[in-house]
């Protein structure tokens, strides 16, 4: 072998490599965001995964906000029906939860005089920021709330009955209850508090 040769089998070599490389940094963006795409693919598991993501930020948001409701309402688990369907059903404990907190918005978007559309949810959240009603971290909350009710409602569409192991587990439903009770009692607060001001507002 020459030394042109020689040279022209390293530079071969290295050839490949080198364009690994570049196709790696050209879309460092895309593979940075290759766990969630790996778990939508890894179904119906991968609900379950995007389940308990939201259920942890929303946990740990709702601990922040806890403080300031539970001095006006004790949670007690005692007798509320959620709590014990969440131990036998939970993603429909999940479901249900969401629904109160869903109804309560409802009753605060009418006393914020604008006509829930589709999108109603954040417009209603962005005026209580703006209004100083609640936090980013109640908003917040509400965003991870709903994300993980959509991931429950999906691990019920794509898992069959007897998938148990890919099922929602009571403890989370449970978890998510806390959650979701902390925030309505928080945007019931809120819509006390409107339902008095605008009595004030009436001449």
């Amino acid at each position: 072998m020459g030394v042109l040769e020689f040279f022209a089998s390293i530079i071969g070599s290295l050839a490949w490599p080198g364009v690994v490389l570049v196709v790696l940094w050209y879309n460092r963006l895309r593979l940075a965001n290759l766990p969630d795409w790996i778990e939508e693919l890894t179904l119906p598991g991968g609900f379950k995964i995007k389940f308990e993501k939201a259920l942890n930020e929303a946990t740990k948001r709702a601990e922040l906000l806890a403080p300031k409701v539970q001095d006006a309402h004790a949670k007690d688990d005692i007798g509320d029906p959620l709590a014990d369907l969440a131990k036998q059903f939970p993603e429909i404990a999940v479901i249900e939860s969401f629904r109160e907190i869903d109804r309560t918005l409802w009753t605060i978007a009418y006393r914020l005089f604008f006509f829930p559309h589709k999108n109603f949810p954040e417009r209603a959240l962005a005026e209580l920021v703006r209004l100083d009603y609640i936090d980013e971290n109640t908003a917040q909350l509400f965003k991870n709330l709903r994300d993980a009710r959509d991931a429950a409602l999906r691990t019920v569409q794509n898992n069959s009955p007897r998938a148990t192991s890919l099922r929602l587990q009571p403890e989370q439903a449970l978890r998510y209850r806390d959650a979701s009770r902390t925030l309505n009692m928080k945007l019931r607060e809120v819509l006390t508090s409107l339902e008095r001001d605008n009595r004030q507002k009436i001449p």
